[in-house]
This record gives structure tokens, sequence and C-alpha cells, in this order.
């Protein structure tokens, strides 16, 4: 397949269409793609006959980005506040994240509470809990 050129592995109703995104591509007009390509069954070996699809995925690509820079802001915003933030799941009892100012206020590291399931409660001062 090495050998070959673009045009060659284009089937012909396909060729026009590609070589006017292949010029974009080559202006500068990228976009991300989902590549797959699959050789029909008995030209492993040649790679004569193969089958490929594209997907378009520029707009999954952005919502990732979108989604990215928020979870930063919130990480941001969270190790900022003088407090220890956390998430517990309450039917496994499992803390899933501490804040990173766990380390400053209580002197534990957020991997010694993460790994024991009962560290809130073996760290509880007696008289809290009769509330």
């Amino acid at each position: 397949m090495q050998k070959k050129t673009f045009q060659s592995v284009t089937h012909p109703d396909d060729l026009a269409e590609d070589l006017c995104d292949l010029e974009k591509l080559k202006q500068g007009t990228i976009r991300d793609i989902h590549f797959r390509y699959s050789a029909v069954k008995g030209y492993e070996n040649s790679l004569e006959r193969v089958i490929i699809s594209t997907e378009d995925i520029a707009e999954h690509k952005t919502a990732e980005k979108v989604i990215f820079n928020s979870q930063q802001r919130i990480k941001s915003l969270i190790n900022t506040i003088y407090g220890i933030v956390w998430e517990y799941d309450i039917k496994t009892f499992y803390f899933s994240f501490i804040s990173e100012k766990l380390e400053k206020i209580l002197e534990y590291t957020r991997e010694e509470w993460l790994e024991s399931k009962t560290f809130w409660g073996d760290h509880i001062y007696p008289e809290d809990l009769e509330y």
C-alpha cells in the first residue's frame, strides 16, 4: 500500500471531493476525524481491497475542550478555597475526591484519606459522634 498514490486508492466517484478536501487540508483548514480501515477478507496481505470510513469528530473535540477548560476552572476554584472539599458516595462509603487543602489544614495526604473507607469515621472527635 505504501507504493500506491492517493488517487489510485480512492474510488473514482469520490476522487473529486477528496482532492478538494486535500487542497483545503494543504491550505491549513484541518478537521479532526476518526479514521477506520479494514482489509476485505482474502486481501489482508496485499491490501488491494480496503474499506475505509471516516467520521468528522471536530464538534466532539470542541466539546471535549470546553469540558476540560470548565473542569480546570472548577479545580482551580476548589483548590483556592481555604477549606476541604470532597466528593463522597453515600452508598459505597467511598470518597472519590478530596481537595488539596487537606494536607495544609489536617496534615493528612489525599492518598491516606482515599486509601481507607473508614478514614473519616476513624478521625471524628468522640464528642462529635453524639451529633
